[in-house]
């Protein structure tokens, strides 16, 4: 449960009625409901910050005590950006279709 009694009452109604919407959605458009109540790329893309070191607390503090600069995140963060997208687009679709 939440720390803050709001957010605690406030999540299963969101999280219901978005639920609502995506069925919704997905019935109109004939496929898998589940597909849009919370996509599997929206979590691996959430995840996939390799560029900056802004995504995660832990690369701010390799960043400071490295010495590393911005364009060292570009650089190593650019290749593994696009091999994580490609693997990511390509397996998604086969563990997780959108139809019926």
């Amino acid at each position: 449960m939440s720390q803050h009694p709001i957010e605690a009452l406030l999540r299963p109604p969101v999280e219901l009625w978005s639920m609502l919407v995506a069925f919704a959605a997905a019935t109109i458009a004939i496929l898998a409901p589940w597909a849009l109540m919370m996509p599997p790329g929206v979590a691996y893309g959430a995840s996939a910050s390799f560029l900056t070191p802004y995504g995660y607390t832990t690369n701010l503090m390799v960043q400071n005590l490295g010495q590393y600069s911005f364009a060292d995140y570009f650089r190593s963060g650019l290749p593994m950006s696009i091999v994580y997208s490609a693997v990511v687009l390509a397996l998604v679709p086969v563990f997780f279709p959108f139809n019926v």
